[in-house]
């Protein structure tokens, strides 16, 4: 079930599906921030604490790319200037991440809502409608990985020691 970050596969398995063990969801792990994080929000119809687990929320790496013909390479970039971000909706963690470093770190991402999923995205990106976006990076090498292979799509910045 696609939409809304996961919220909308999360409120259906909370509220609707059978509770036999005959439906089962792949949650993404932002989705299950969400209630913690935006409390009294309508869309929002379920608790995380009270969902039957299998396993455990997966451990990936997330990352904050950005294409390769934006100007931002460095944090210090993302302060001085605005960057355009690309995101389908305020439950996802391509948008809860880059808000949550604006509001830290003082970054000034520009978060456009309302892309459909993960392709519609990456389509905007390749249109030039936003610079960069958040998502796991198996997702990137997953789905684009030639993007990441030749090194002329996005512009990745891996630290290797202390900050």
């Amino acid at each position: 079930m696609s939409g809304a970050g996961g919220v909308k596969s999360a409120n259906y398995m909370y509220n609707v599906a059978p509770k036999d063990g005959s439906v089962l969801a792949m949650l993404n792990p932002g989705a299950t921030m969400v209630p913690l994080l935006r409390k009294g929000q309508k869309a929002i119809r379920f608790k995380t604490r009270d969902l039957n687990w299998l396993g455990t929320a997966s451990v990936r790496t997330y990352t904050i790319a950005f294409w390769h013909k934006s100007p931002i390479h460095t944090v210090e970039d993302l302060k001085k200037r605005q960057a355009i971000m690309v995101t389908s909706g305020r439950s996802s963690m391509s948008y809860l991440i880059p808000h949550f470093i604006n509001a830290v770190a003082g970054t000034k991402m520009k978060i456009i809502l309302g892309y459909k999923d993960g392709e519609d995205i990456n389509m905007a990106l390749e249109r030039g409608e936003g610079e960069g976006r958040g998502n796991f990076y198996s997702g990137f090498n997953g789905v684009r990985p030639h993007w990441i292979r030749e090194k002329n799509s996005f512009y990745f910045k891996t630290r290797t020691g202390p900050s």
